[in-house]
């Protein structure tokens, strides 16, 4: 199995969810296995990020592979990429392809943490490469799924950009490709052998008589290539067959050293996404009540206009030179004495705003609490869903 990230990821969502399932959804041998694909499309168009959606696919050199192996694989892959999100916070859409002869588990998520509407980007190449390929290794070795890394099962070459960094793992990789080349009649010889690296993308350092010198695409040291199909003496034959044996025990002999060090690696980066995710997309507490602002148009202040700004300007009857009058032309405090009315008015709409904002408040504190207890109970079974599978996944990965 390989873990493939697809470069797309601007724009809507239609144009994966097409891709994935046809226009009319009606792709041969496609299935959506999780998820609800129309939903995920609706919450990727309602974003406007830089990426609005990150698509893949767990690809199987296996036709099938059972439905309870697709389940734990696929909350293994959550737990990964989601690490120290509950389920609520993220949406993930499952769709399988088997058109091809053999297992794709594809993914699309929009890049969104669905309880902030921050945005979310489930995967960093330059930073979590790593721990992916991790996790990659590890379920191949606990599934017993074809691995690509294992030189028997190597056939095409690995293309300079995409080398691993360590040159252990480089030299493993290029030399159990072009043995596995040898022995399938691609290469003959060892000007094949260079012809083969050059098209890949490696540029010749130096040649020897025992061996191939190659520039490393990260710069440094040159990358030494040496064995039976290095030598200027090579022709495929007896000798292939001694190189492909040697390279097969060479890596069954490190399995258990290699899983113990996937198994550091994934745990390290794992934990780092999972504080990061959780110091940035951490459940909010409960919000306190905002205080209740009054509405510069409610009916209080019409009434309260209509009633002291008859007059904007001062008032023209004879006699009045009052200089403590007001702008509406009359002083507030006098008007209030001469007129009962306007005070009972005034007292009455009191009262009742008063006794409204009251009930509201009551009303708004039951619907928080109603609120707060439905969160509480939903919250729980969230945990214990992700506890769950917490202890599927570790199982699955043998920790």
């Amino acid at each position: 199995m390989i873990v493939r990230f697809f470069k797309r990821g601007k724009g809507g969502g239609s144009g994966p969810a097409n891709y994935l399932m046809g226009k009319n959804r009606d792709r041969k041998l496609a299935s959506v296995i999780r998820g609800d694909l129309e939903q995920t499309v609706e919450n990727i168009n309602g974003l406007n990020f830089a990426r609005n959606y990150t698509s893949g696919c767990l690809s199987f050199a296996e036709k099938d592979i059972t439905p309870e192996n697709k389940n734990t694989i696929m909350n293994s892959f959550e737990s990964t990429i989601f690490a120290g999100l509950d389920r609520d916070q993220y949406d993930i859409t499952w769709i399988q392809h088997m058109d091809k002869g053999r297992l794709e588990l594809n993914f699309l998520i929009p890049n969104v943490e669905l309880q902030s509407g921050k945005r979310y980007q489930p995967y960093f190449h330059n930073g979590e490469n790593k721990m992916m390929n991790a996790w990659q290794q590890l379920i191949n070795d606990a599934g017993k799924f074809k691995d690509p890394h294992d030189p028997k099962n190597k056939s095409i070459l690995t293309q300079s950009r995409d080398l691993p960094r360590d040159k252990k793992q480089a030299v493993e990789s290029i030399t159990g490709t072009l043995t596995n080349m040898a022995k399938n009649g691609l290469v003959k010889n060892r000007d094949d052998i260079i012809a083969a690296l050059q098209n890949a993308g490696f540029e010749i350092a130096r040649k020897a008589s025992k061996t191939i010198s190659i520039k490393s695409p990260q710069g440094g040291q040159n990358i030494r290539l040496k064995g039976a199909i290095y030598e200027s003496s090579f022709r495929a034959g007896a000798d292939l067959r001694v190189e492909l044996e040697a390279a097969n025990r060479a890596y069954q002999g490190g399995r258990e050293q290699r899983i113990q060090d996937f198994k550091q690696v994934y745990q390290d980066g794992s934990e780092k996404k999972r504080e990061r995710n959780e110091k940035r997309y951490s459940r909010a507490e409960s919000a306190p009540l905002e205080p209740v602002q009054t509405n510069k148009n409610s009916a209080i202040d019409r009434i309260l206009a209509a009633r002291f700004s008859s007059g904007n300007a001062v008032s023209s009857a004879p006699g009045h030179t009052n200089p403590g009058r007001n702008r509406f032309g009359q002083n507030l405090e006098q008007e209030l004495e001469k007129n009962d009315r306007a005070r009972a008015t005034i007292a009455a709409i009191t009262e009742t705003v008063t006794e409204r904002l009251r009930g509201a408040v009551q009303r708004t504190t039951r619907v928080l609490e109603q609120f707060s207890d439905r969160y509480r109970a939903e919250a729980t079974k969230a945990h214990h869903r992700a506890a769950e599978r917490a202890r599927e996944h570790e199982n699955m990965l043998g920790m």
